[in-house]
């Protein structure tokens, strides 16, 4: 998800306005909380153990207006979340 499109989803759920220089840097803190304290490799390693894997598609309420460059027939009032546990190139998995 773009930043400025992650900005007015976190506005829509927190009602409070967010810019896209705190969604740069709360990605930034988290993705480095992850790679210090190991989750990564050992949800990796839990997930390729087991024989099957499924996602959930979590629906949240958004605003509904078009972010910049989206044309205004795009813009929905719902965003499905998926979570994306392979993040790595696939010769890595």
């Amino acid at each position: 998800v773009p930043m400025e499109r992650t900005a007015t989803l976190m506005e829509s759920l927190l009602a409070a306005p967010v810019s896209t220089a705190f969604v740069a840097l709360a990605q930034k803190r988290f993705a480095d909380g992850l790679q210090s304290s190991g989750l990564d490799e050992a949800m990796g390693s839990a997930l390729r153990a087991e024989a099957v894997l499924c996602g959930d598609e979590t629906v949240h309420p958004g605003k509904g207006k078009p972010t910049a460059g989206e044309s205004p027939d795009c813009a929905s009032s719902q965003v499905s979340t998926v979570a994306n546990l392979w993040r790595r190139e696939r010769s890595l998995r």
